[in-house]
């Protein structure tokens, strides 16, 4: 590895845990407007960390008990590709762990669930600004089944995480805009964002699909 190579690395750890930290803070007051209770400790909120390197899954849950998960891919692993779209690993950060379909077994009949990040627009499922190299404009990341990932976290042991994050969901729920609608779900509904910010209905041609009122199940934090 070139010296060059190795700065890079390095800022993109700093850059992760810098977003992380902020993100953290940013999230909790969101709750806090929204509850006037902490999302993490008071409504019971698992926190998992993800290593890309390691690739291992680590889930705490809020009555203290600790999962590793290992072999927990995330596309192509490499820290370097983290820009590319559909190739390159989950960007470094931090992301909201919701449920998908209300926790329905719905994605090749398994669970998964949504991961919105934490930035500047809250439920676009989409990492919002920063230098695409480092992820920005990437999308649709989850936690899902197998091994086959093009930036989502894929584990076989989808069922062991399942239970473990379903056990703690909130009671609240939270819409999540998702672009392109390409999920192939039953019934999906679409959306037009205009250029104020509004989501309208669009039926026929959006192209945006709408996540509705899914519930918080964790905060994830993602370390190269």
């Amino acid at each position: 590895m070139t010296t060059e190579q190795e700065f890079k690395l390095r800022l993109i750890a700093v850059i992760a845990v810098a977003i992380a930290l902020g993100s953290i803070i940013a999230w909790s007051w969101r709750g806090h407007l929204a509850s006037d209770s902490s999302p993490i400790a008071d409504q019971g909120s698992c926190f998992l960390v993800y290593r890309i390197g390691e690739q291992q899954l680590r889930i705490q849950t809020p009555d203290g008990r600790t999962r590793i998960f290992a072999n927990v891919t995330s596309g192509d692993g490499n820290i370097e590709s983290i820009g590319k779209r559909n190739r390159g690993p989950i960007p470094p950060g931090a992301y909201v762990v919701l449920t998908r379909d209300q926790g329905q077994a719905t994605y090749d009949g398994q669970n998964a669930f949504v991961l919105d990040p934490i930035d500047g627009t809250v439920g676009n499922d989409r990492v919002d600004g920063g230098e695409r190299e480092l992820g920005g404009g990437r999308s649709a990341f989850r936690i899902h089944g197998g091994q086959t990932t093009e930036g989502c976290l894929a584990s076989l042991q989808i069922g062991e995480i399942a239970d473990l994050l379903l056990g703690h969901a909130s009671t609240d729920g939270f819409d999540v805009y998702s672009r392109p609608a390409d999920s192939g779900r039953d019934d999906i509904k679409r959306f037009d964002l205009d250029e104020n910010g509004a989501w309208h209905s669009a039926p026929e041609h959006g192209d945006w699909e709408l996540f509705e009122q899914e519930k918080r199940v964790g905060l994830l934090w993602v370390l190269p």
